[in-house]
Parts: structure tokens; sequence; C-alpha cells
């Protein structure tokens, strides 16, 4: 065998020898990043970012187990609220605007959507009962606006999300931002500002909005019957290494603050990939000095037998086997 056939056949034992790990790995991921350690917790933690139907069996874990409390973590609304449904966004104009001299009313809407099936979200824009326009979406922030002639000002500016699907693992979905009426911002993330979800052709009001998402996760279970003084949202206003492990570090402070000279038992709460991530996040930030056990909850549209299929399914992997490795080296 010559030296330039030597060569190339060390190149490709070195290209396998690096290449069976890496394959045996992802072969492996979905059930490595999916844990689930149970521990006998007086504390439930709520990852809030997580889905209604989570939050629903959230509830539900709370009620069978008799935990003492729930905490619900999260963040300010920064990229827009999350729509995931067909339904109806209504944004109370609780601010006194002068009347035009010649009643035109210039309303808008920011917003932004995520494509599935080759179709952006579509919306439609109310004044009060008056229809202003509709307008398909796009995956970067958008404002839509119209000019109409009006009495007075709306006391109501409704958007309306009309043609919500799931398919081949994409997620039509839309954010919204803000609404504006003649240079005034009236943002989504405010308790008067209402969703109503729409079933057999009606549309049922379904929740408040709030600040954060700690905030809006606390809403949803307090109304889920739990009392609202064992359900205390802990919000995280900046970063520190990752979002996560920044709402540990905040958790563990809430708790030396508000209940100290006690060690504490927490289990967490949180999508099925993300678990071990956030149990390591929590180990790390509290140190010892808490007994920390996850509940992983499992995403029925990007599982263990179909992850690999779907770049959205490769992105989450990927993501969380980073998020992983950043974690384990610098917090």
């Amino acid at each position: 065998m010559d030296k330039m056939k030597q060569k190339a056949l060390k190149y490709c034992l070195l290209f396998l020898i690096i290449l069976a790990p890496v394959l045996l790995y992802f072969r492996l991921a979905y059930d490595f990043l999916c844990i689930t350690s149970s521990t006998r917790a007086d504390i439930l933690l709520v990852e809030g970012w997580l889905p209604d139907n989570a939050l629903e069996n959230a509830n539900k874990e709370f009620q069978q187990k008799k935990y003492n409390m729930i905490l619900t973590t999260g963040f300010p609304y920064d990229e827009g609220i999350l729509i995931g449904s067909d339904g109806r966004m209504e944004f109370t104009i609780d601010k006194k605007l002068d009347q035009p001299s010649d009643d035109l009313y210039t309303i808008g809407v920011m917003v932004r959507g995520t494509k599935s099936q080759g179709q952006f979200p579509h919306i439609i824009m109310f004044a009060d009962s008056t229809r202003l326009g509709e307008y398909f979406t796009s995956r970067k922030k958008k404002q839509y606006t119209c000019t109409v002639k009006l009495d007075s000002a709306p006391r109501i500016v409704s958007v309306e999300f009309d043609n919500d699907t799931y398919a081949n693992y994409t997620d039509r979905n839309l954010y919204y931002s803000f609404v504006t009426v003649n240079g005034t911002v009236f943002p989504a993330n405010r308790e008067n500002v209402v969703y109503h979800i729409r079933k057999n052709g009606k549309y049922i009001l379904y929740r408040r909005l709030s600040n954060s998402t700690a905030t809006n996760a606390s809403n949803f279970l307090r109304g889920k019957g739990i009392p609202d003084s064992l359900v205390i949202p802990v919000e995280t206003l900046h970063k520190i290494k990752s979002k996560t492990f920044t709402s540990a570090l905040d958790v563990k402070a809430w708790l030396e603050i508000n209940r100290p000279g006690k060690r504490h038992s927490i289990t967490i709460y949180t999508e099925a990939t993300h678990s071990r991530r956030s149990y390591l996040s929590f180990v790390k930030a509290f140190g010892g000095e808490a007994d920390i056990g996850v509940i992983s909850y499992a995403d029925h549209k990007i599982n263990h037998t179909n992850w690999w299929k779907s770049l959205a399914g490769w992105r989450k992997i990927l993501y969380e086997t980073f998020g992983i490795l950043y974690i384990s080296v610098f917090a």
C-alpha cells in the first residue's frame, strides 16, 4: 500500500472515530435530554413559558401531590405574546385621546407570525364594531395600519387570528406586540388586554394578559382554583449565563428572603427536551442547598419518534444540547 492510500485510510479511520460517538449521541439524544428525577418536594416550580396544556398538567400534579406552593418563573414579553390558536385579542383604549379635527384615526397593530403549509397567520382588525382591514403577516415584526373616520375614539381595538394550523411539524402562530391609535401605543402585555379563543364559531373569554410569562402562568393556575396565596410568580428581568440559570438564581434569592432558615425540596415542571438543562441549571444555582427533582412534560408535536424528521426537531435538540454544554462549562 503506497503512502497516499495509507494517508487516506488514516483520515477515514479518524473521521469514523469522531463520527461514531456523534451518531451515537443523536441516536440517544432525545432520551438523554428528557429526564424525570423525582423527589419528595414541598415546592412545585413551573416554567412560565410552557403551553396551556402543559400548565393544565402542572395543575393536576400540584393537586395530586399536595405541594405547599407553586413558583412560576419567566421573563417579560420582549418578543411579543404568543397566540397559538384561532381567537380574538381585545385592546381596551384606556387613555383619553384628543378628537382629531378631521375625525380621522390611524389604527395599527404590530405583529409577526410563523409559517405553516406555505402561509403565515391571517388577521382582521376592528375598531369597536368597525372593520378596518385584513392582512397576512410575515416572519418579521411589522405594523399593519389603517386610517378610518370615526365619530369618537375607539373604546376597543380587536385583532382576530383566523387561520391557525399545525401540519408537517410546523405550527402557524401569531405574536402580538402592541396596537397604536394616532401614535399612542397600547402594549399587549397588560391586564386590560383580553384574549378570546374561538370554539365552534363563537368567541369565549380565555384569559387576561400580563407583563411576563411568570405572571401569565400564575394567573392561569389561579384560574384553575389554586388559592392565590399558593401561586407565586418569580419574574426575572436580567440574564446571567442563560435565562434558565438566571431564573434558578432568582428563585434561590426569593426563597432566601421569603422562606429563610429551611432546606427546600423543589420539583421542576418543564418541557421534555428542556428538562435536563433545567435540572442542571437549578442544581448548579442552589449548590447543594436544596433537593432538586424534575418532571418532563411530553411534547406531542415533536417527540422521540419524529424529532429527526423536521427542522424544528433538529433545532430543538441542538439548542438544548449546546445549552447543557454551556451551563456545564460556564455556570
